[in-house]
């Protein structure tokens, strides 16, 4: 795990290769802290996306796909984890996955101190499958109330990043 700038840096990178590619008609599925991964030239970091088993191509890929979300449940979009909770299916758009990457962003600065994973009960329901209830504690994350009122802070290592 990298720390800091060259962290950022990849995920930025990480995020305008899904972006060229979500213009081009190739959609990943399926933005996860495990499918980001980290390219190396000349000392420097490029992000770059594996784990395109997921994958669809507008236009190209069977209907079997079509409506069917998919995702890493703790980086999903809230509204698509409430579409899972009520067992809706739907067409996936651009704001799902730019928002998981919002979410890993999240779980890193939450979870990681330097490059150390730390434990965090708050965040652990998240890797559960109770759909509606992790797009709820998402939601109460983002309510400035619930956070003044827990501990899901980020770790020092990330405060002044």
């Amino acid at each position: 795990m990298l720390g800091g700038e060259q962290f950022v840096a990849a995920w930025l990178g990480c995020i305008r290769c899904h972006y060229v590619l979500w213009t081009k008609g190739v959609r990943h599925n399926d933005p996860s802290l495990a499918n980001l991964m980290l390219r190396r030239t000349n000392d420097r970091y490029y992000g770059v996306m594996n784990d395109w088993d997921l994958a669809t191509v507008v236009g190209e890929s069977p209907d079997t796909k079509r409506g069917v979300l998919t995702g890493t449940v703790p980086f999903m979009a809230q509204d698509e984890l409430f579409k899972l909770a009520v067992k809706q299916s739907d067409t996936r758009i651009y704001r799902y996955d730019l928002e998981a990457f919002v979410w890993i962003l999240l779980w890193v600065c939450v979870r990681y101190q330097d490059t150390r994973l730390l434990l965090n009960p708050e965040l652990s329901h998240w890797k559960s499958f109770d759909f509606g209830g992790i797009a709820s504690s998402k939601q109460a994350y983002i309510d400035h109330e619930w956070r003044e009122r827990h501990a899901v802070r980020p770790t020092k290592s990330w405060e002044n990043e």
